[in-house]
């Protein structure tokens, strides 16, 4: 019974699912790195790997951690179903982080990866905050706070009944610096422009049952031409 498994996202993507053995189930893509201050946006999802071809096979790998982290093996389970996307990694989140730069921006967040034919888009990684502003000298304004990063979009369904990814949640922005003190100080400057909206939910499937509706819609039409020709050249011989 094969089984794929996500492998992690190290500092970026995450990687793809393994497809399934001949009855063997679709592994979870890896969940994309999350960012850090030398590369803020987070990793990609890994998308989901195929299913085999029948039958009981393994459940797919667990999402992959973040940073260097090796993803792990889900338990057996029956399936021979596809594999789900890997969630994106979130952005650098520079308003949690004391070292940042006053005023940096946070890092977006990474897009959910592809769900397998039948699997589910992964959910897009969410924006970092923006950091703090810096405060004022004495007499002037305190800068302004960090831009919030933009969430990730989410994947997309599977082609036949997967669901899309919810999109990634936008981060918050930055605290404006205050102002310098003195009897001339000035009030601080405005809070940092709040973090775009998240991303869009990737694009679900088409559905099995709108499938099946559209193969039988074929196959009527071909046997409506078929009867429809049969008595045409019944009638012609019967002319003749």
């Amino acid at each position: 019974m094969a089984l794929g498994s996500g492998s992690a996202g190290g500092n970026g993507d995450g990687g793809d699912g393994g497809a399934g053995g001949r009855s063997g189930t679709g592994g979870t893509g890896g969940r994309g790195g999350d960012g850090d201050a030398a590369t803020p946006n987070g990793g990609d999802g890994g998308n989901g790997g195929t299913s085999g071809a029948a039958g009981i096979g393994g459940a797919g790998g667990a999402a992959g951690g973040t940073g260097a982290t090796a993803g792990h093996t889900g338990a057996t389970g029956a399936g021979g179903v596809s594999g789900n996307g890997g969630a994106g990694g979130d952005g650098y989140n520079a308003g949690a982080d004391p070292s940042a730069v006053p005023g940096a921006a946070g890092g977006d967040g990474g897009a959910g990866g592809d769900g397998g034919s039948t699997g589910d888009g992964g959910a897009g990684g969410a924006g970092g905050s923006g950091a703090a502003g810096l405060a004022g000298a004495s007499g002037t304004n305190g800068s302004g706070g960090g831009l919030g990063g933009n969430g990730g979009a989410g994947g997309r369904g599977g082609s036949i009944s997967g669901n899309g990814g919810t999109g990634g949640v936008g981060g918050l922005g930055g605290v404006g610096g205050v102002g310098g003190d003195g009897v001339t100080g000035l009030d601080g400057a405005a809070a940092g422009a709040q973090g775009q909206a998240g991303g869009n939910g990737g694009t679900g499937g088409i559905g099995w049952w709108w499938w099946r509706r559209w193969w039988w819609g074929r196959v009527r039409a071909a046997t409506v031409t078929a009867v429809t020709a049969g008595r045409v050249g019944q009638a012609d011989r019967t002319r003749r």
